[in-house]
């Protein structure tokens, strides 16, 4: 298993510019912080398209799947080819739900961003679109429905300047099993970071 570098860091980077979001939100010096040009140019720099590393929780540590690509344009941030794997450790208890996961494939996530601080490093909140997939067990077709959090400490992410990275956290909220059962053990957090820009 691989543990993915400065994810502590991402988090507290996240927790540190969460006690600066009402400021940054509200008060006389909007216009210094979140101006149109100043938008713009966040999202000039971090759009194209990267190949990025999913990381999650097995239960015992972190692992990761790579191959991965995250893209990022005036529509909002995208995840082409996100392992239904890296799901299966938030249904602990369903082995034959965890099972179908890890079989399952890939699915292409979709999410809207909005910036909150453009002052260092780009710092955003995610508003993850929910998303369904379809697992086989047992003989029989089941459908998934994922539902993620839309908050700076649930989804969110930063880019980084100087390194000239994301670093991304989705969290789930909810993953419903056949449009009535909720799967998901406990709170679970998905973190994905890029490796390299190639668009």
């Amino acid at each position: 298993m691989r543990r993915p570098k400065n994810t502590i860091m991402l988090t507290l980077l996240l927790a540190a510019a969460c006690l600066t979001f009402t400021s940054c939100l509200g008060g006389d010096d909007d216009d210094s912080k979140l101006t149109q040009e100043k938008l713009n140019e966040a999202m000039a720099v971090i759009s194209g398209s990267y190949r990025s590393t999913v990381y999650f929780e097995d239960g015992k540590g972190v692992d990761s799947l790579e191959n991965v690509t995250l893209g990022v344009s005036n529509e909002g941030l995208f995840v082409d080819n996100f392992p239904l794997a890296a799901f299966a450790t938030s249904v602990q208890g369903n082995d034959s739900v965890q099972a179908g996961l890890r079989r399952g494939g890939n699915i292409h996530l979709n999410a809207g961003m909005a910036f909150y601080d453009l002052e260092s490093d780009y710092y955003f909140t995610l508003s993850p679109a929910t998303t369904t997939a379809k697992i086989y067990y047992g003989g029989t077709e089941h459908e998934l429905q994922f539902t993620f959090s839309n908050d700076v400490l649930g989804s969110a992410g930063v880019y980084n300047k100087e390194k000239k990275n994301l670093e991304l956290m989705f969290g789930i909220q909810r993953i419903l099993l056949d449009n009535r059962m909720d799967l998901l053990s406990g709170k679970a957090i998905i973190q994905i970071k890029s490796k390299n820009k190639f668009s």
